[in-house]
């Protein structure tokens, strides 16, 4: 990331050079004077910049060098600045032409190279800045009163004939410093940071191809004069750069940190001396009797504790021995635990009666080490345990006459305790059966093919594996109102079922709502019917809804289809009777028809206007009569499918049968077709015609769906073998068909075309259903349709084969 935003610094840093000297430019193509007036000013300005900000921290800096450079490009920005007011045209020094400015401009170069080329002697060095300015002031005089006073600096500009050799040496000569500068620099590049010297050595790279530009014009205001100020205000912008935005603002942070760290050492002794005062408090509240022997059993330190003990104060028991002092001894005692922790270097503990202290006390030493690890004291803490132990004694006596009343009472607890181990034997058996029949009772709910949820509060508290699977994957606590994906028919259903868990009650309710899977409904597809029957119930103390529902879909499947079936054969009679009915009169039209148009034509007595009229009205009637056929005929074909001829049949083959029948159809229309996904498929029971009738019927529904598209056309054929099955998918990029509608267009004569018939897609699925195989509808890759055959793959031939 860090890096990221660094490249986009340093492009927008580019973009916003190019501006500027594109702008630069345009200035120079208007007014030359006010282009070289803006150059040198900026280089002015900055020599200033780097001369007033090196000058003002050249105490905190502690390095020379870029106090040197600061001095020498303040001299450098005054021979400047007189450069820019003798330039020709500016008529500040009236008499001079443009060699004046030139000389000026030389010897504002040597002085800058020179500085440049001595500059790094001076780093990690000390500088005696008054003796500094002194030089250049004297160096810089000297050079001003041999172009205006002594009039000895040799010319270097002519009129008429250009740049003198003094004039175009001296460049090279400047860069030859510069040069020499880079190379002085580099050997002192461990005196710099890393950017720093990057952005010097830069300035200098850019300087020397200043000199070079200068050294090739001919005319003050020509080209090779305009890319020579150019390269002047990049350098000069480079030297601030490293001096002033990268140098100076990382020496400010380093001295800001380093302010920081002694402000945090000056914090870190207050809160050091305030933790000794708190810890000499706490030393001295203790009520234990502390002291610090050394390993000669002198005491270093008591608390007060043990000082009025002593019947001393703290400061007179300092040097004491503790032998001599406690225990009234010449040699420490023999139990003495000082002398143990100072033997083996851990902490003992004896319990001591001490006349003199007046009481039983619990002796405690824990060793202290010096830096080398050698013991050099202990903490020596005695607690008075004089009134404990009394307590003690006292407790044993109770204890013995309590031990005969507790042999009275252990025959009575040993009856109470059989009985409590019966109740306890019971209360385990219990246990086991209320244990063995949650798990019984989790292993069906976990195992239960209906899902399971629990509501409490309108949101789901719980669910088990079947309903997770009938939702889909929802977050953890989701509100059960919220659920966004019912079938937009059932939603008041589904807001009713809603209603009546929040209102409680102890009534069960039954429903049979659709919904498609969390976060599908903008698919329309994976559609569920489920059985729902909610009842309150108590779950963890607090009121719930049991909400119980049952995978319903294929049922209802099942019960569509017997009822398409049943409707289609109903229909197919019906239809085949009206076929019946109007296709005889629809005849004899036809035949009135024909003599009529015959008489016509051997009759001449109709005019030619009026027999145009006539032929015409005879063409819309003739054309209506044969689209009243081509109903029929679609009525008779879907009232009379036909049994499947079934044969072994290589399925792949009735798919490219149908794509060639197609292809010069879908040209025409401008239709790409991709058959690139065709893969071969197992021969299967199938009816060879019948199957390319059906790919033949959707490859043109999902051209006319393209019709008016102006988007590219395209449209997918593709085939593959899935779970036993044989799938063909046909797919356009034409506008799909709405979820909503999706489970009606198979229904006979439902059609969303203003001049369809409603009878394709119901044939084809009947023609689908009779193979045994499925048809449906989802989305598809390029957002239209897609339909999608599945046939089983079966090896032998059906019942209705030939």
């Amino acid at each position: 990331m860090t890096m990221q935003f660094r490249n986009r610094v340093k492009v927008h840093h580019l973009i916003a050079a190019a501006f500027v000297f594109f702008g630069l430019y345009l200035a120079s193509r208007w007014n030359y004077l006010l282009f070289h007036g803006i150059a040198e000013v900026f280089s002015v300005s900055v020599a200033g910049t780097v001369f007033m900000v090196s000058w003002n921290t050249r105490r905190q800096l502690g390095d020379a060098y870029f106090s040197f450079l600061g001095i020498g490009l303040l001299f450098v920005a005054l021979l400047d600045l007189l450069h820019l007011l003798a330039y020709k045209g500016m008529g500040v020094f009236p008499g001079h032409g443009a060699n004046l400015p030139t000389q000026l401009w030389i010897a504002d170069r040597y002085v800058f190279a020179v500085t440049y080329l001595a500059a790094p002697w001076f780093a990690g060095r000390r500088l005696n800045h008054r003796i500094a300015f002194a030089a250049y002031a004297a160096a810089t005089a000297c050079l001003l009163a041999s172009v205006f006073a002594w009039k000895i600096f040799p010319d270097c500009f002519i009129e008429g004939v250009g740049l003198t050799p003094f004039k175009v040496g001296s460049e090279y000569v400047v860069s030859g410093v510069f040069l020499a500068s880079i190379v002085f620099l580099m050997k002192k590049k461990e005196r710099f940071d890393p950017q720093v010297l990057r952005l010097l050595v830069s300035a200098a790279g850019v300087a020397i191809a200043s000199e070079m530009a200068f050294t090739l014009y001919t005319d003050v205001y020509g080209l090779s004069n305009l890319a020579g100020h150019f390269l002047e205000i990049l350098s000069f912008f480079l030297v601030y750069q490293a001096i002033v935005g990268t140098d100076l603002v990382r020496k400010y942070e380093l001295n800001r940190r380093l302010q920081q760290e002694v402000e945090d050492r000056i914090r870190a002794g207050e809160s050091l001396a305030r933790a000794k005062e708190e810890w000499e408090r706490t030393f001295d509240a203790v009520p234990e009797m502390i002291a610090i022997l050394d390993d000669r059993h002198r005491i270093l330190r008591v608390n007060e504790a043990m000082a009025q003990r002593l019947g001393k104060t703290p400061g007179e028991c300092v040097g004491l021995h503790c032998h001599e002092s406690v225990h009234g001894l010449s040699e420490p005692p023999g139990f003495c635990p000082h002398v143990l922790s100072m033997r083996d270097g851990r902490r003992h503990t004896v319990e001591v009666h001490e006349d003199r202290l007046g009481g039983d006390f619990l002796v405690s030493t824990t060793p202290l080490f010096g830096r080398g690890g050698e013991r050099i004291a202990s903490v020596h803490v005695a607690r008075d345990i004089t009134e404990s132990k009394r307590a003690a004694e006292d407790l044993q006596a109770a204890k013995e006459g309590l031990e005969f009343r507790v042999a009275e009472r252990t025959a009575e607890l040993n009856g109470l305790a059989e009985k409590l181990r019966d109740e306890l034997r019971i209360r385990r058996e219990s246990e086991r059966e209320l244990k063995e029949s949650e798990e019984r009772f989790r292993a069906l709910v976990e195992h239960s093919p209906a899902g399971i949820s629990i509501v409490q509060g309108g949101r789901i508290v719980f669910q088990n594996p079947e309903q997770r699977r009938l939702f889909g994957p929802m977050p953890e606590d989701f509100d059960f109102e919220a659920f966004p994906d019912i079938h937009p028919e059932d939603v008041a259903k589904f807001k009713d079922l809603c209603a009546a868990i929040a209102a409680g009650g102890r009534r069960e309710r039954e429903s049979d709502l659709r919904f498609y899977a969390y976060g599908k409904a903008h698919d329309g597809v994976d559609m569920r019917w489920v059985h729902v029957i909610t009842g309150p119930m108590e779950y963890r103390g607090m009121e719930a809804a049991l909400v119980i529902m049952a995978d319903i879909t294929r049922l209802k499947e099942m019960e569509y289809q017997f009822l398409v079936r049943e409707k289609m054969a109903s229909l197919g009679h019906v239809a085949a009777g009206i076929a019946h009915e109007i296709r005889n009169p629809l005849s004899g039209i036809n035949i009135h028809l024909s003599a009529l148009e015959k008489a016509l034509e051997e009759d001449g007595g109709l005019g030619g206007e009026t027999r145009e009229q006539s032929d015409r009205i005879l063409g819309q009637i003739k054309s209506a009569s044969h689209r009243i056929e081509g109903v029929i005929k679609k009525v008779m074909d879907f009232s009379r499918p036909g049994t499947p001829r079934m044969n072994m049949t290589d399925i792949a083959l009735a798919v490219e049968e149908a794509i060639d029948f197609s292809a010069t159809f879908l040209r025409k229309r401008g239709v790409t077709l991709d058959r690139s996904n065709l893969a071969p498929l197992p021969k299967c029971s199938a009816d060879a015609s019948l199957i390319t009738q059906v790919v033949m019927n959707l490859i043109t529904n999902a051209a006319q769906a393209m019709e008016r598209q102006d988007s590219p056309k395209r449209l997918s054929v593709a085939t593959r073998v899935e779970g036993g099955c044989a799938v063909i998918c046909v797919s356009d990029s034409g506008p799909g068909i709405p979820p909503a509608v999706r489970n009606k267009i198979f229904d006979p004569f439902f059609t969303t075309r203003r001049d369809g018939y409603g009878i394709g897609l119901s044939l084809c699925h009947r023609i689908i259903t009779d193979h045994g195989g499925t048809i449906r509808v989802e989305t598809g890759r390029w957002g239209g349709a897609e339909f999608r055959i599945e046939l089983p793959l079966k090896t032998e031939v059906g019942a209705g084969s030939t």
